[in-house]
């Protein structure tokens, strides 16, 4: 315990100088429209520059320290930023998504914070999609509810990620203005096998029915690619198209992909 502890605080640490310094970079990882085999847009995943420290290391610290409302008031800014700079250079802007930890319910005007930078930068709110978990509704369900109806009154679109590896996901696509489910790497892992693909493609199926789309993160494979193909899934994110990239390579990329497509 003792141990834990020295080491969150030396992570508690590293993110003040990150926050004091410029030390956040975000990664963007393409998300890929499997019907058209477009673009369809990225999801916003936030770096250190100068440290080892992974998101999975920093993330829970910052959301039990109150850290993440600065660092995502910062990766906000910069993704709405990059999205400028993106038009400058004639790169076409896709869909970014933004992940919105539970911890930032108490950051009651990040809404308004949103909405000026989009204004800020001239960037259509349509193009910003803001990405939960239920572990959002675990405090209060009605101000949360509240909340998300604020985005959609912008024009800002919602996903609930990591569909399935909760006990009440489901529940909540009943009455949430959720546009876009997304599964993780883990479900695609653990299903996708012949033997148990068909959990994966009811999942498709419940989706689909609600009027919403799915995105399948974590596809590494070809195999992997051409099954959910098949399911008719509508988004795929994974290494199998790429790693999560900086800004400048997504330039790259967004040339490279539009001249193999």
């Amino acid at each position: 315990m003792r141990d834990r502890i020295f080491e969150n605080n030396r992570i508690s640490r590293i993110l003040d100088d990150a926050i004091a310094n410029d030390g956040i970079w975000v990664a963007y990882q393409p998300q890929i429209d499997v019907e058209t085999g477009e673009i369809h847009g990225y999801e916003a995943l936030m770096r250190l520059k100068n440290s080892k420290v992974s998101p999975a290391q920093f993330i829970p610290i910052a959301e039990e320290t109150g850290q993440i409302i600065k660092i995502d008031r910062i990766l906000t800014e910069k993704v709405v930023r990059q999205m400028a700079e993106w038009r400058e250079h004639g790169i076409p802007l896709y869909k970014v998504s933004i992940n919105y930890s539970y911890s930032q319910v108490s950051d009651i005007h990040y809404v308004d914070f949103l909405e000026e930078l989009l204004k800020r930068y001239n960037i259509p709110p349509e193009l910003i999609c803001i990405e939960i978990t239920e572990s959002l509704f675990i405090s209060n369900k009605e101000a949360v509810s509240k909340l998300l109806n604020e985005f959609v009154k912008r024009g800002i679109s919602l996903a609930l990620d990591d569909f399935g590896t909760g006990y009440s996901s489901l529940s909540y696509l009943t009455f949430l203005p959720i546009n876009v489910v997304k599964i993780d790497k883990s479900l695609v892992d653990n299903y996708l096998s012949n033997e148990k693909g068909d959990f994966i493609k009811n999942i498709v199926r419940l989706v689909h029915s609600l009027a919403m789309k799915l995105t399948v993160e974590g596809v590494e494979h070809q195999w992997q690619n051409e099954k959910l193909k098949t399911f008719h899934c509508d988004y795929i994110q994974g290494y199998y198209y790429s790693k999560p990239i900086s800004g400048a390579e997504i330039e790259d990329f967004n040339r490279k992909f539009r001249s193999i497509g």
